[in-house]
């Protein structure tokens, strides 16, 4: 297997928006993931491993999991792991509406219940020479993982309240301006804080500050690696000076950016970064 991406297949595609084929040996002192805002299903056919999120609490690992959005940096718990197999990034807010309005926030749930049969061992995943055998496995877990998706859409999503109001606040979101504020996107919407706080709170289980910090923090990895110029990035996403840029990294990165500049200096950890955050 090799690490890939694609776009999810139509029949998914108003649930998720990536699928990360993920074939990364994470090392002992692998750096922290930052926080993010989306929610995932999992598909392990490598190692299965807990992660620890910053301040204490392990959250355990299944052979195929939804993982819900994290407000804070997590760990590797047991790390070395070897992971393998398929994540898919599902779109803010569909985590609720596939499990019964669970949002996840800082968990993870088995959904070992959806694999019969053989599906409940481990996968037979190895380092295979012939790149069609590679191919095959990486499509064979592709489908697996995309069946699992379809299953719980088939089952009728419920819509949790305020849907309609979240669903135009994300799209003011991804087109606005990145130091955008609770009190414009209510202002936007024409609606109160309070309907806005109501809307976010069921369809992702956090606040819309919250969201946006993490949001915005996102935004910023997309281009840290190419562009680590820290006064540049605090100016174009909107933070007041460096040094609040600084904070806002070190709370939801795990690091200060020079830090974690240096812990992701090789390929192999960087790989962990680019697949799993």
């Amino acid at each position: 297997m090799q690490s890939s991406q694609r776009p999810p297949p139509h029949s998914v595609a108003a649930y998720a928006d990536r699928i990360f084929v993920q074939a990364v040996d994470v090392p002992r002192e692998a750096p922290p993931i930052p926080a993010w805002t989306n929610g995932f299903l999992m598909l392990q056919a490598g190692d299965v491993f807990d992660m620890q999120l910053e301040g204490g609490e392990r959250l355990p690992g299944y052979r195929l999991m939804a993982v819900g959005p994290m407000t804070r940096p997590t760990y590797f718990a047991d790390a070395p792991v070897r992971v393998r197999g398929v994540a898919v990034r599902l779109r803010p807010g569909a985590l609720p509406r596939l499990l019964g309005g669970a949002t996840l926030v800082d968990a993870t749930r088995d959904l070992s219940e959806h694999l019969v049969g053989d599906d409940r061992k481990a996968p037979e995943v190895g380092e295979q020479e012939e790149e069609e055998e590679e191919e095959e496995e990486e499509e064979a877990l592709v489908l697996r993982a995309t069946a699992v998706l379809e299953a719980l859409i088939a089952r009728g999503p419920l819509t949790p309240r305020g849907t309609e109001l979240f669903g135009r606040a994300m799209t003011l979101i991804e087109e606005g301006p990145r130091d955008l504020v609770v009190s414009a996107l209510a202002a936007a919407l024409s609606v109160s804080t309070v309907a806005l706080r109501n809307a976010f709170h069921a369809n992702v289980g956090l606040p819309p500050k919250r969201f946006l910090r993490v949001r915005r923090m996102e935004q910023v990895l997309e281009s840290f690696f190419d562009t680590p110029d820290l006064e540049y990035l605090s100016r174009i996403h909107g933070f007041a000076d460096q040094s609040h840029f600084i904070r806002e990294f070190r709370a939801l990165c795990g690091a200060t950016p020079t830090a974690f500049l240096e812990r992701v200096a090789t390929e192999a950890v960087r790989e962990v970064h680019n697949n799993l955050a």
